[in-house]
């Protein structure tokens, strides 16, 4: 885009050009082609070089094969190829500099036309010579311009896909983070400082169903813990979970509610290097089966020692 850009620049400003009191050649096209030349490649700078020599040979005045040298510029060429690679890698202040080492030869070269013509132009006559000068300097200030809006602009582009790659990657592990949650057999909920639900998996989802079938994991999230701890007709279970959920603390308690046995395991979430808790999170382990089994296998080994 900037290459392409620096090619209709180039034409724009060539076909615009004019000479100054008919001696001294205006064209701002050096400058689109040096920044070409320098951000791009060897290929695209040496097209945008024979560019801007073509537009000279067509539109470049005075008349003149000495004058259309000065006015191309290219005896700068080994000058400004020379810098490319090194522009690259260079700061914006560097840039900046770089462009002006080559701007500022060929500028010298355009100054130094009149006086080959022959014209008198910085001794007697003080007005032109005076606006000569002040395009010469504002060419280079429009030059420095130019590298620092070019380089912001990059700059900006660069962030944007940075955050875009961060962004993407974040969400990412957010999504394997879910995923984890998702397939271990644990119900994990977790709550904000005001007791808000932030996240929740599936097994979570569907313990709660077994007290409200008709529940969905939308309307579990971003509501109040306390509007699903109120469908629980054991207020003792109730009491039991507001103690864990309340305490901000690391805490595992066995709990057993309709007929079934439950650990429950809490836990701060601190933001941070801070150490401040902005909620806790909530692990409900359905322990039943493990009890059952347990009780079993106290009964085989009863057995065993009655059989011995």
């Amino acid at each position: 885009v900037l290459i392409l850009g620096c090619a209709l620049s180039m034409l724009f400003c060539s076909i615009l050009s004019t000479a100054l009191f008919g001696v001294t050649y205006l064209n701002l096209a050096i400058l689109p082609t040096i920044i070409g030349v320098l951000y791009g490649n060897k290929r695209s700078g040496v097209i945008l070089a024979a560019l801007f020599l073509l537009c000279i040979i067509l539109f470049s005045q005075p008349s003149g094969f000495s004058t259309m040298l000065l006015n191309s510029g290219i005896i700068v060429y080994p000058l400004l190829f020379g810098l490319a690679s090194r522009f690259k890698k260079g700061t914006v202040i560097e840039k900046m500099c770089m462009l002006w080492m080559v701007l500022l030869p060929y500028l010298f070269f355009i100054a130094l036309v009149p006086i080959l013509e022959g014209h008198d132009l910085y001794e007697n006559q003080t007005g032109k010579a005076l606006i000569i000068t002040v395009y010469l300097f504002s060419t280079i200030a429009l030059g420095g311009i130019l590298i620092y809006s070019i380089e912001m602009a990059w700059s900006k582009f660069h962030l944007k896909m940075q955050m875009e790659g961060i962004s993407l990657k974040f969400q990412w592990e957010s999504d394997k983070l879910h995923q984890i949650a998702n397939v271990v057999p644990l119900c994990i909920l977790s709550l904000d400082e005001n007791n808000i639900v932030g996240e929740i998996n599936d097994s979570m989802v569907d313990f709660m169903r077994r007290h409200d079938p008709q529940i969905t994991k939308g309307d579990i999230l971003e509501r109040p813990i306390s509007h699903y701890l109120n469908k629980f007709a054991d207020q003792q279970f109730v009491q039991q979970l507001w103690d864990c959920v309340r305490s901000k603390k690391r805490r595992l308690v066995k709990i057993s509610y309709d007929s079934r046995s439950y650990h429950i395991y809490t836990a701060p979430l601190l933001q941070g290097s801070s150490g401040l808790i902005r909620g806790m999170v909530l692990v409900v382990q359905d322990t039943t089966e493990e009890e059952k089994m347990r009780v079993e296998l106290d009964n085989v080994e009863r057995l065993t020692l009655v059989g011995q």
